[in-house]
């Protein structure tokens, strides 16, 4: 049997962690279970190495992805089946790109970020006019909407989209593997992400240096662009696919602070199933999805005020088997519910009643 074609409209190559882990990682489990993925990222590997190292963003280059793009649209034969990123091209209006991406073949949208917030909430008057209602158009033109949150799957069906499904942000659970509890010395709190969310950690730098002062205490950041260390025990560290795994079971405790803002409001918890998943304990704001992942007091703590971040920082290194006892759970809450393996099932039967649905 001829196997079933994607075209998968990617964001980024999988050196962007967004498209990394809502798309490409479900490759195995879409071959195995019979389907074919054509790739084909907005932006690609040299356009994000250059990104990522310079800070600065090329126009021409831009405008040169964006014609491959439509290149790859009207070049592309026998797809059954179309899988979107969040959109086809930013800042184009939903209009242009329903001439490429029409109703002859299935549409599969995925959104793990408010996005819709760059363009309704934008300070500019004219950009929310001409754009506001950009993503709802591009919502409900999909046959099915994959959301990673109740935030975004509530926009969703705000929108009209005729199916909405949640599916989490997930992580393999063969490459994070519980961390091995012993009662050396020191005490780690750890933070993963990208430059553009360290901001995030602004608020907490005081009392992380506070609170990891004693000998042996670190504060690790993995992915974070700092110059120079904010005290004494912040180890900076740069992101690598092949170790962070590793690196996150080293954390005794996984931070996620959040600001309770709407875009925030959107994000799926990715550090959080890093975390779990690593049979880390957490401590993380109660914005959005993280009131969901986390079991309060059960996987960890959720804090809001500078004075409970404080309190759920010492608690947790005053007692090493309650942080065991809180990653052993996260782990289980993990291998439950945020996992590829029990994800991927999940997705491939939308795509196979997606096609079903087509050829009814």
């Amino acid at each position: 049997m001829k196997p079933v074609k994607i075209l998968g409209l990617t964001r980024h190559s999988p050196m962007g962690a967004s498209s990394r882990v809502r798309s490409y990682q479900y490759e195995p489990f879409l071959t195995e279970a019979g389907f074919t993925v054509q790739w084909a990222p907005l932006l690609d590997q040299a356009y994000l190495e250059q990104l990522y190292t310079t800070r600065s963003r090329s126009t021409l280059k831009l405008i040169n992805r964006y014609m491959q793009r439509l290149i790859t649209l009207v070049t592309s034969k026998d797809i059954d089946l179309i899988w979107m990123e969040k959109e086809c091209w930013p800042w184009v209006p939903a209009w242009f790109e329903s001439i490429f991406i029409g109703l002859k073949r299935p549409l599969v949208v995925d959104y793990d970020d408010a996005i819709f917030h760059n363009y309704d909430t934008h300070p500019n008057p004219l950009v929310r006019a001409i754009w506001g209602n950009k993503i709802d158009a591009v919502m409900k033109r999909a046959t099915v909407v994959t959301a990673g949150n109740a935030y975004l799957a509530q926009r969703a069906n705000a929108a009209g989209a005729q199916r909405v499904e949640i599916l989490p942000s997930v992580v393999d659970a063969t490459e994070y593997q519980p961390r091995l509890f012993d009662s050396g010395s020191g005490y780690s709190v750890g933070w993963i992400g990208s430059p553009a969310s360290q901001v995030l950690l602004e608020p907490l730098y005081g009392l992380l240096a506070e609170g990891l002062s004693d000998a042996g205490d670190r504060f690790v950041t993995i992915g974070a662009k700092f110059v120079e260390p904010l005290f004494a025990s912040h180890q900076i560290m740069s992101w690598s696919k092949a170790t962070e795994a590793t690196e996150v079971a080293r954390f005794d405790v996984g931070i996620m602070p959040v600001t309770d803002a709407p875009f925030e409001r959107g994000k799926c918890g990715y550090k959080l199933i890093q975390y779990m998943a690593s049979g880390v304990p957490v401590i993380a704001s109660p914005v959005g999805v993280n009131t969901e992942i986390v079991r309060h007091g059960e996987t960890g703590f959720l804090a809001s005020t500078p004075a409970e971040w404080r309190t759920a920082i010492s608690t947790l290194k005053s007692s090493p088997q309650l942080r065991q006892e809180m990653g052993r759970a996260g782990r289980a809450r993990f291998e439950q519910q945020y996992s590829l393996q029990v994800v991927a099932p999940r997705l491939i039967s939308i795509f196979r009643s997606v096609l079903e649905q087509k050829s009814g």
